[in-house]
């Protein structure tokens, strides 16, 4: 199953709204960086809002905030080393009750690996590495 076939399943069996390219596009603007495709395709579908992710921060529109939080949680378990983990290159696109964010590298091609951390990190690694946005 590609991107596509993964997200148009996801968005029939779950009530979800996309945004608009051009307001996907905006938001690359204003971080100056550009989305992975399947980020993009994501935001698409179920941009907005979807009940996948419900009980969960996802909105593009916080993600200066998302990755604030994720830097401050691996700087207290790690010092400055935790910048290995979250550098500037990570957009960090989903907080969980500011515990729990899942990440990707916007140097990884159209279809980064995700990874996982939370608050009980104990190695400067993350828990968890999906393959790709499509695994998630």
């Amino acid at each position: 199953m590609n991107i596509d076939e993964i997200l148009n399943r996801l968005q029939k069996e779950n009530e979800s709204k996309g945004l608009t390219l051009k307001v996907v596009k905006s938001i690359e603007e204003e971080l100056n960086v550009q989305f992975p495709e399947s980020y993009v395709k994501f935001l698409q579908k179920m941009g907005e809002y979807n009940h996948i992710f419900k009980g969960n921060e996802y909105s593009p529109f916080n993600l200066k905030l998302y990755h604030k939080g994720a830097s401050q949680m691996v700087k207290a378990n790690f010092g400055m080393n935790g910048k290995k983990l979250i550098s500037e290159n990570e957009i960090v696109f989903i907080d969980s009750q500011g515990c729990n964010y899942y990440y990707f590298s916007l140097d990884k091609g159209d279809d980064p690996p995700v990874h996982f951390i939370n608050e009980a990190q104990r190695e400067l690694k993350p828990n968890i590495t999906y393959l790709s946005l499509i695994h998630i």
